[in-house]
């Protein structure tokens, strides 16, 4: 059943409203035989109106909580004062969860933060050094990280940008391949964006020749962007 208090504003017309929604019941002299009627509507609003927020506030918790069963920890949630480097954090923005490796402040996700979503990928990729495949280091300029393994024909690039691609546009050149991971055809893939408020996931081209091209449209680069991207290289 519903809680009621007194009507905050107090009205003299009114003689209760009920305590979540402010639903008010008038008294018996201003709406005469239809008081009950609005007593017993109000009154079911109400219930359904407190099971729904009861209902919603405990799922979100339990999605929270299996979250964080998932990641192993939660040390606080963005904006952070002061970051530390192996703590892991929680944007509210990204709904994901994201790994310091630069501490300091940060009001949101950067390239000083890798996203957890893609850690253990990161992590099968560096396992890949003890099977026969060659780590490449792609030197991009202020990128927080450029790498490839080479494993036969087989290149996987692993990108995060840092600040290297802000300011490209359309049809700029992001980086160029060295010649021993040259794509065999044009290879089409999407980098996501570590904040999605300032700017969406890319589109890049990777040419025969090595470069890596912007292709979204109407899109000026904000922030940093990391990914994957596997191709068959040239014989």
């Amino acid at each position: 059943m519903a809680d009621w208090i007194n009507d905050p504003q107090g009205r003299e017309e009114i003689e209760k409203v009920t305590k979540e929604l402010k639903l008010p019941v008038w008294k018996a002299n201003h709406k005469g035989k239809f008081r009950d009627f609005w007593n017993e509507l109000w009154d079911k609003i109400e219930d359904y109106i407190l099971k729904l927020k009861g209902d919603t506030e405990k799922n979100s918790k339990g999605l929270n909580d299996r979250l964080v069963s998932a990641v192993g920890k939660h040390d606080g949630d963005f904006p952070i004062a002061n970051a530390v480097v192996g703590n892991v954090y929680y944007s509210e923005l990204t709904k994901k969860y994201y790994k310091c490796k630069v501490g300091g402040p940060a009001p949101m996700p950067n390239g000083n933060f890798i996203d957890m979503s893609i850690l253990e990928n990161l992590n099968r990729l560096e396992n890949l050094s003890s099977s026969g495949s060659k780590k490449i280091e792609l030197n991009i300029l202020n990128s927080s990280h450029s790498y490839a393994y080479r494993i036969g024909d087989i290149c996987i690039l692993n990108i995060d940008s840092g600040g290297a691609f802000i300011g490209k546009k359309a049809d700029d050149i992001l980086f160029k391949l060295p010649s021993n991971l040259l794509p065999k055809t044009r290879t089409i893939a999407t980098l996501g964006s570590f904040v999605p408020s300032l700017s969406r996931e890319i589109v890049v081209y990777i040419e025969p020749n090595g470069n890596c091209i912007l292709k979204s449209q109407n899109l000026t680069c904000q922030t940093a962007y990391y990914g994957n991207i596997s191709y068959i290289v040239q014989n």
